[in-house]
């Protein structure tokens, strides 16, 4: 039985990795499709009606956005900010900032730059180190994509 658990600790990632390459998760795959779009435009900070009106040809409708909107905010390529703009009229529409980092590789084979990495999560937490500091060594499962920013 023991054999059995640590045998399907080895083929769940497979797992997960072949559903993705199929196709399995519409969610996600609408994530991938901002995500590339924004990247591709060089986009650092849009509001949902202006993503929303640049992947019409996506989306026919908000609604069908919000959960790739959704897993990008969860996985931290994407975070909402406040909107510029206060008074009356019409509710603004949130605006994402693009997390600068995400041009960076998505493959998990890839090794993360050890210098990109550091200044990745550091940034992230509104750390600047001293030129002199040590930053911890990257233990090699860290993904970009887990970085919040």
């Amino acid at each position: 039985m023991q054999a059995a658990i640590a045998l399907g600790g080895y083929l769940i990632p497979h797992a997960n990795a072949a559903f993705d390459e199929m196709g399995a998760d519409p969610e996600m795959d609408a994530a991938r499709y901002v995500l590339e779009w924004l990247l591709s435009r060089g986009i650092e900070k849009i509001s949902k009606r202006d993503l929303f009106e640049g992947t019409k040809g996506q989306f026919k409708r908000v609604k069908e956005l919000e959960p790739a909107l959704a897993v990008l905010e969860e996985h931290g390529y994407v975070r909402e900010t406040k909107a510029d703009r206060e008074g009356p009229g019409r509710k603004p529409s949130p605006v994402y900032e693009v997390n600068p980092y995400s041009h960076i590789s998505h493959n998990p084979q890839n090794t993360p730059r050890r210098d990109v990495l550091a200044n990745t999560a550091n940034t992230a937490k509104g750390y600047a180190p001293h030129e002199d500091a040590h930053e911890p060594e990257p233990t090699g499962g860290e993904s970009v994509a887990d970085i919040p920013f």
